[in-house]
């Protein structure tokens, strides 16, 4: 049954070291190359969203294919997360979109396919990296 796997103890731990690492990845992203910084909200909001993403992943075979399909659930569920802040704050479309800045490297909201592209690679890599660390330090807890 899937409630079962979703409830496991093994993959409930796995799913908080995904959170860990996808949050501190995050963090460190938005610190040192975003501007503004995101609020307490969007973490908190995030780490929901990575940990319900990650449970219902856990609980289906670990495949590469279901780890990209997670991976890209995970980030289509964040970028709705950003378009509903936008309509329930009265904000115009791609309004919350932090500017990126890697040295003169900058992506900003007024070009929004290559930022959602940009966004999309970087926050599915930070989800991505914390499935494959998760895998690695699963065995050990």
């Amino acid at each position: 049954m899937v409630l079962n796997k979703i409830f496991d103890e093994g993959n409930f731990k796995r799913s908080l070291i995904v959170v860990v690492i996808t949050l501190f990845l995050d963090f460190l992203f938005h610190f040192y190359f975003t501007s503004p910084m995101e609020s307490f909200t969007y973490f908190a909001a995030k780490a929901l969203v990575v940990f319900v993403v990650a449970q219902l992943m856990f609980s289906k075979p670990l495949t590469f294919f279901n780890i990209l399909k997670y991976d890209l659930i995970f980030v289509l569920m964040f970028g709705v997360y950003y378009r509903l802040t936008e309509v329930f704050s009265g904000l115009y479309l791609l309004a919350v979109v932090p500017d990126i800045s890697i040295g003169s490297f900058i992506v900003t909201s007024q070009t929004p396919l290559f930022s959602g592209l940009v966004w999309g690679l970087a926050h599915g890599g930070f989800y991505f990296v914390g499935i494959w660390l998760s895998n690695k330090l699963g065995g050990r807890l």
